[in-house]
């Protein structure tokens, strides 16, 4: 697949070193200082157009109205969200499809797919490469759509997914698809959930 960075300046370069952290991960995996406040979409990828988001910003009409979402890609169910999966021995992605009758994804004709996973390294391989690979299977789908992906702050869990699909397409690794996706967007990832998914999508954490 191949992916569009927005606004990027130069290609990713691809990384030679092993698929390890080193001791100072935390420099790239988070600039997060929650800085940018308020309830906002980032537009991080231009080809298939990705958009992150928190929780909250993903549930709100304007938001989504504004920018025209047409599938969303979530890690974590809204508070008190009444939802079910209709869909049964069909494709992973199509598993995951929720249906919440009465929700603003329902009024606004939105497919959402829900992935509860965690924001670190207990996940188990199979459900995380799973996950990653309806993500690949939605934006290879719907080339065209315009996907928003999110997780509680959207700075782990959603950017760790869209940063493996840049580092796989592109040929990079991780911690180069980490800092060109910095430029558009705060980023806080948790260090085991990196190790599991370079490993898992084989790719180059550093």
């Amino acid at each position: 697949m191949d992916v569009d960075l927005r606004r990027s300046d130069s290609n990713c370069l691809a990384s030679q070193t092993t698929n390890e952290l080193s001791s100072n991960a935390w420099e790239w995996l988070s600039n997060l200082t929650l800085t940018a406040k308020g309830l906002f979409l980032s537009s991080i990828l231009e080809k298939p157009k990705i958009f992150v988001s928190c929780l909250k910003s993903a549930g709100i009409e304007a938001l989504l109205r504004q920018h025209q979402i047409t599938h969303i890609f979530s890690f974590a169910p809204q508070p008190e969200e009444q939802f079910y999966f209709p869909n049964k021995a069909l494709s992973v992605l199509e598993n995951h499809q929720t249906i919440s009758p009465g929700s603003v994804y329902q009024k606004l004709g939105i497919s959402r797919y829900l992935f509860q996973l965690k924001d670190d390294n207990t996940n188990p391989d199979f459900q995380l490469q799973s996950a990653f690979e309806a993500f690949e299977d939605l934006c290879r789908a719907f080339p065209e759509g315009r996907i928003l992906i999110h997780c509680e702050l959207g700075a782990s869990r959603s950017i760790s997914f869209v940063a493996a699909l840049i580092a796989k397409s592109e040929n990079c690794s991780f911690k180069s698809a980490v800092l060109e996706i910095r430029k558009h967007r705060e980023v806080g990832i948790d260090a085991g959930l990196a190790m599991q998914l370079s490993k898992i999508v084989g790719i180059p954490c550093e």
